[in-house]
């Protein structure tokens, strides 16, 4: 059974590839995960031509819930001193983390879903060119989506907003961009 994730890291030379991913309690990779042992095969493919997001803008925001903390986290390593990263994250306490980068970081931890919408809508957007992603549950995205779109006039050339998973839906990831 396939699965879509985020690298956090490729090490060439030394043949590693770090994958992490949020467990939620159930589901195959949940129950994969609880029994993975090192030297199990994995059959690994891609890269799948996901979308590459220029780090030259001024401004960069990051949301989404514990699913996008690996991809949330892996775009902070990458962004240049010069950047401003907005990141706003639902997660609880026990998911909770140091997020590092050498952009100007601005992090704010939420505790639902409505305290994530009303972070970004209560956000003022930076001057200057800026770009915004976005991920999690697929409710939540498309509103967030339209937030950003109505509400904060964000270009839609500037944004990308996935539905990772899907309240009661396996398997779920949708791009709601298109």
């Amino acid at each position: 059974m396939g699965r879509d994730y985020t690298p956090r890291r490729f090490d060439r030379a030394a043949r590693s590839l770090t994958i992490e991913f949020a467990m939620h309690g159930e589901g195959h990779v949940d129950r994969w995960a609880r029994q993975a042992r090192v030297g199990q095969q994995v059959t690994v493919g891609g890269p799948r031509g996901s979308m590459i997001v220029p780090t030259d803008y001024a401004w960069h925001l990051l949301a989404g819930d514990t699913s996008a903390l690996p991809a949330i986290a892996r775009r902070l390593e990458e962004l240049p001193s010069e950047a401003h990263a907005l990141v706003i994250v639902e997660a609880g306490e026990p998911d909770r983390r140091m997020l590092s980068s050498s952009a100007r970081l601005e992090l704010q931890w939420v505790g639902s879903t409505g305290d994530l919408l009303s972070a970004v809508r209560g956000l003022s957007l930076p001057d200057g060119e800026g770009f915004a992603w976005a991920a999690g549950e697929a409710a939540a995205m498309a509103i967030l989506r339209q937030v950003l779109l109505q509400e904060k006039h964000h270009p839609r050339e500037a944004m990308r907003v996935a539905a990772y998973w899907k309240r009661g839906a396996l398997a779920h990831h949708q791009n709601l961009d298109d």
